[in-house]
């Protein structure tokens, strides 16, 4: 760009679970009973609370700088940046008595939903973006140049 500058920047993560399971607190009561009983069947037992792991993310960000003279003293320039991002992480495990339904539906017997029990997924989605423009005009007099700047910004996160 003759007189003037563009820089551009990407960035890409992508990070998934780590999973560090820790025995859940059933697993230390000899009492468990049916439906909760089942858990010794679940994947990584006795390690069923997954909470104290890394969370899975993946997020996108993108950057830039511009400038450019536009007549003699006058300069325009402008930057900003986008980003997203969408994460997930693991809840402690739940026992399978957590959600039962006893009804007519069932003829009034009581039925667990998650028969395993499971592990609850927290998630979020973030959007954030910020432009910023302006420009910049030297006014000359006889005692020097006196830099004039105009400036106008704009910006917003969802969450």
């Amino acid at each position: 760009m003759p007189g003037g500058f563009l820089n551009l920047t990407a960035e890409v993560r992508n990070h998934g679970h780590k999973l560090s399971g820790r025995p859940g607190w059933p697993y230390f009561d000899p009492a468990l009973t049916a439906p909760d009983s089942n858990m010794k069947d679940v994947q990584g037992y006795p390690n069923v609370n997954l909470i104290s792991g890394d969370a899975e993310y993946h997020s996108k960000i993108f950057a830039f700088n511009a400038g450019m003279e536009v007549l003699d003293g006058i300069q325009f320039y402008s930057f900003g940046s986008y980003g997203d991002k969408k994460a997930q992480s693991y809840e402690n495990y739940r026992t399978p008595s957590t959600v039962s339904y006893q009804g007519p539906l069932t003829g009034g017997v009581k039925t667990y939903l998650f028969p395993l029990g499971f592990s609850p997924l927290e998630a979020t989605r973030e959007t954030d973006y910020e432009l910023t423009e302006g420009s910049r005009a030297s006014l000359r007099s006889g005692n020097g140049i006196y830099p004039q700047p105009t400036v106008t910004t704009r910006s917003a996160s969802t969450r």
